[in-house]
């Protein structure tokens, strides 16, 4: 027979070699434990350690996996879902900060600049009606009422004459006149030539005594009555005629107008212009006035410098100041610092307004300063200025 099968001798696990874990520990270098004793068998102890289950999830989710690298674990984030590193979110933020300066900046200089183009419309918006209402009252200066001495008189404002201008060299100027104030109505019935006691109207409304009213042009006097009921209106004797000299009834339908003696002047502290004291037109800051006159009767402008045309500084005063750029009106100097002597004589009004923006332009830079006609206005830092000028005739004195 053969020798007999010999049994499988069982590898002792000390006898296994060496191997490594993934944790770096050897399976040959387990610590060993042993008891004191004779009678007991020394018991080899070894500590083992969990295996490490590469595909073992963390309980932070399938996005962070541990991976341990000589004993140490370490968090990493699936390639798929990596976040931004810190320098990456600070370029994003400072790209994203640029940006929205960049729109911000653009937004507000866009809005700065509609609002100063809106002040700057405001300006010309208020210096053209300011111009418009003050023209027009001395366009009409005279309308119905001759100069003194056949004027009918009006006390209010001073106006002893049509035209009554008071000139300033360190301000505004300022002038009364008589024209028309407002339309009253139309005749009812015809009003007989010559002087006209009672007048017959559509309506009295707005009248009071010692008004002075006018038929039309035609013939001029006080109110001395008025009977609202009947819509009469009782005249002072004797009146005036027209200068035409026209002696003619008025007819059914003739316009009945106020005369008043207004006077514009310029409120310096809130920069308004006044009609007898009412504010009618926001930042005016000046008015100037010079005047044409015909003192021999001739109908022509007097020459005040002697080259033989009529030019801009034959309107008086032209004592012009010229010690700024921006000068408006002449260019030159004349000798006359005063109003005309006789206001009578007066044929033409060059008017000059001057506008100042009401609220500063911290980007406006350049140079406000003016000279208009004999007033030299300083400079303000940051305030918009515009002026307009213009040159009117007086259609009814002088006929």
């Amino acid at each position: 027979m053969g020798e007999p099968s010999r049994k499988p001798r069982a590898v002792h696990r000390s006898d296994r070699a060496p191997q490594r874990f993934r944790d770096g520990h050897v399976r040959g270098s387990r610590p060993r434990h042993s008891w004191p004793g004779a009678d007991h068998d020394r018991l080899d102890l070894v500590l083992r350690y969990r295996p490490c289950n590469r595909h073992h999830e963390h309980h932070r989710g399938p996005a962070m996996n541990a991976h341990f690298t000589n004993g140490r674990a370490t968090w990493r984030a699936s390639g798929a879902e990596r976040g931004f590193s810190l320098i990456e979110l600070l370029i994003a933020v400072a790209i994203f900060s640029l940006i929205s300066l960049a729109g911000f900046t653009v937004l507000s200089s866009g809005a700065r600049n509609a609002a100063m183009n809106d002040e700057t419309v405001k300006i010309l918006q208020n210096v053209r009606m300011a111009m418009d209402l003050v023209a027009r009252d001395i366009r009409m200066a005279g309308y119905g009422n001759p100069s003194a001495p056949n004027a009918v008189p009006l006390t209010a404002n001073n106006c002893t004459f049509i035209l009554n201008p008071t000139n300033s060299s360190t301000g505004p100027d300022s002038i009364s006149l008589i024209t028309v104030d407002q339309v009253i109505g139309r005749l009812t019935a015809d009003a007989p030539g010559a002087t006209p006691t009672q007048l017959t109207l559509d309506a009295v409304t707005g009248l009071a005594v010692n008004d002075v009213i006018s038929v039309d042009g035609i013939f001029t006097s006080t109110v001395n009555g008025i009977n609202a009921g009947a819509n009469t209106v009782t005249l002072a004797a004797p009146g005036i005629q027209s200068p035409m000299g026209f002696n003619g009834a008025a007819n059914t339908g003739t316009q009945v107008v106020r005369l008043a003696c207004v006077k514009y002047s310029v409120d310096t502290t809130k920069n308004q212009l006044l009609r007898d004291g009412v504010p009618v037109a926001d930042d005016i800051e000046d008015l100037q006035l010079a005047y044409g006159v015909d003192t021999n009767g001739d109908g022509i402008i007097d020459d005040q410098n002697a080259n033989n045309i009529v030019d801009c500084l034959d309107l008086i005063p032209n004592a012009l100041v010229q010690t700024v750029s921006n000068t408006v009106g002449c260019f030159g100097t004349g000798g006359v610092t005063t109003v005309p002597a006789d206001p009578t004589t007066i044929r033409m009004v060059r008017i000059s307004v001057v506008g100042k923006a009401s609220k500063p332009d911290p980007s406006y830079t350049a140079n406000s300063a003016l000279a208009v006609e004999d007033h030299n206005i300083p400079a303000v830092s940051q305030y918009r200025r515009r002026v307009l000028t213009r040159t009117v005739s007086l259609r009814d004195l002088g006929l």
